[in-house]
């Protein structure tokens, strides 16, 4: 494929499916920890283990609907039938997550219902992520262009965690909260975690991407040749890791509102705050975007990181005086996490096209398979650590959609598992993508050669 530019419609096009997408992403991170220990009344440790036990099936499903996916034939090609069905399921499934069918059933049967809605939404999902992230190396083979392509998905990704993070406790909070609340909230969004990616479906069904020949190979055999390609590898573990920590201070903040700020309704206080750090990120992107053509890719996620490792840290200081600084606060985060959104899926379309330097055998969607696995993983991570942190240090859940009173203990290990523990540990990533091997592309799509060889040995 030619480094012809896309025009402006296709590369909308394309972002918008990352809206739905980051509705139901972040609606669930930032509600359903929450979720399960304030209304169904699930202990903090087994809400964090449940929603991580939930994931070992994402594993499985994520690289088998990868394989899937490059070996579809059909009018539409192979990735966009994937889409359709998995949007209409992905947000059908997200409402049937909050239904809560058996209201009088004690909270272990509660959990249970809603980790296998869990998995099955997140089923969908995959559906939608794995083929959507295998289109991005077959609509262009241009480093820059890549990286263009990624910052309108990630802005209109923006939107959706606007949407999600804002408008979920809004709407829960306009009908009174507790189980009545979080049921409208996931009948309202259907139309709006489906419809997006619909959208993407119906404008780019005629768009020409590149199909390279799919070989007839086994699991184990596609694993082979992924396990090669060691960029794709390490990025994949370290974001592993990041979305965990991400995830970790997400799934908190609706508990930092109630127990740190004290907010008498602390839905209404995360729906302020919440859209500041959005359109920080927003405004970000195009900043990031310049700063890494004048630098390279992995360097700016480098000083984003910085950025939201110092934001984060500076969360175990607030209370009850500071709401004020809070809105500040959510402006330097977002402006870190901006790095964060754009590049290690830039990164990941070149870490694929780098295994043209090994293979002519096409492995887009099993590599998104293992990407997408890898990135729920990480973010179930993030309340398995919090709920145990919490469990530990005596934190008392409730079944009526209140914020019981908490011990001293209890609310010092919630300022340590939103700020400083997630932020060290992120920081610590940085080390591995400062030293990331892979530079701009030449004409054929491969590394620069002295990177390649790098990334091999």
């Amino acid at each position: 494929m030619s480094k012809t530019a896309l025009s402006t419609p296709v590369r909308a096009a394309y972002g918008v499916s990352d809206l739905g997408v980051n509705i139901l992403v972040i609606a669930s991170i930032l509600i359903t920890f929450t979720y399960l220990t304030t209304v169904l009344g699930v202990a903090p440790g087994i809400a964090g283990s449940l929603l991580f036990g939930a994931k070992v099936w994402d594993v499985i499903t994520d690289p088998l609907i990868g394989r899937f996916s490059d070996r579809t034939r059909s009018r539409f090609g192979r990735r966009l039938p994937w889409m359709t069905v998995g949007a209409i399921f992905m947000a059908l499934g997200f409402a049937g997550m909050f239904m809560a069918p058996f209201a009088n059933a004690s909270s272990t049967l509660q959990g249970v219902y809603f980790v296998l809605a869990l998995m099955l939404t997140y089923t969908a999902f995959t559906m939608v992520g794995v083929p959507y992230g295998a289109m991005t190396p077959e609509l262009t083979d241009d480093y820059d262009e890549r990286s263009s392509l990624t910052a309108w998905r990630m802005g209109f990704g923006s939107i959706g965690l606007l949407i999600g993070g804002a408008g979920a406790p809004a709407v829960i909070s306009m009908f009174g909260g507790g189980l009545d609340g979080h049921r409208m909230m996931g009948l309202v969004f259907i139309p709006l975690v489906a419809l997006p990616t619909l959208i993407t479906v119906w404008v780019l069904r005629n768009q020409p991407l590149k199909e390279a020949k799919v070989a007839d190979l086994s699991l184990s055999e596609q694993w082979q040749l992924v396990k090669q390609n060691k960029p794709f590898i390490r990025l994949a573990l370290i974001y592993l890791v990041q979305a965990g920590m991400m995830a970790q201070v997400t799934a908190g903040l609706l508990l930092a509102c109630a127990y740190i700020f004290e907010a008498e309704d602390p839905n209404a206080l995360l729906t302020m705050l919440y859209p500041v750090f959005v359109l920080s990120t927003i405004i970000s992107l195009p900043l990031w975007l310049m700063i890494a053509r004048n630098s390279s890719k992995h360097m700016a996620f480098v000083m984003g990181g910085l950025v939201f490792t110092v934001g984060s840290c500076l969360m175990f200081f607030m209370d009850r005086n500071t709401v004020h600084l809070g809105f500040v606060l959510m402006i330097v985060i977002g402006y870190g996490y901006s790095a964060y959104m754009i590049f290690p899926w830039s990164m990941m379309a070149d870490a694929i096209s780098h295994a043209k330097t090994y293979t002519d055998v096409s492995l887009e969607g099993v590599f998104n398979g293992w990407w997408t696995a890898m990135q729920k993983v990480g973010i179930a991570l993030g309340p398995f650590v919090i709920g145990w942190m919490l469990q530990l240090s005596g934190f008392q859940s409730s079944m009526d959609g209140s914020f019981p009173a908490q011990t001293d203990q209890a609310l010092f290990a919630l300022r340590l598992a939103i700020s400083v523990v997630p932020a060290v540990i992120f920081a610590l990533t940085l080390i591995v993508i400062y030293r990331w091997p892979l530079g701009r592309t030449d004409d054929q799509g491969n590394g620069v050669r002295a990177s390649v060889q790098t990334a091999t040995n």
